[in-house]
């Protein structure tokens, strides 16, 4: 929730050197887009080709406004930061599981 969010804002404004207002502005687009692309992951009448093409269609969309608020290589940046957490995301958080306790 919030807690996400400040996180986030953090990363967008680290990674790309944007405002708070800006920073916002994305944060506000990716929001906008979350409840679609999730409504999309969850219909079980959808073949996985078809969820993709969705998704694909979604993300040129998400792509379209940010670029109202952010320069090509501030998304060209974003694009590489987003998919550096869905690498992590999927090696469990960054390979936190092997740490012994943290």
């Amino acid at each position: 929730g919030e807690r996400f969010k400040e996180m986030m804002k953090q990363r967008l404004k680290d990674s790309l050197q944007v405002s708070d207002a800006k920073a916002d502005s994305v944060i506000t687009v990716l929001q906008e887009f979350q409840p679609k692309q999730r409504e999309i992951f969850m219909d079980q009448s959808m073949s996985r080709e078809d969820k993709m093409a969705k998704i694909e269609e979604l993300n040129k969309e998400r792509k379209e406004k940010l670029k109202t608020v952010l320069t090509d290589e501030q998304i060209a940046k974003y694009e590489a930061m987003e998919k550096n957490m869905r690498e992590q995301m999927r090696q469990g958080g960054g390979g936190r599981r092997f740490g012994g306790g943290n």
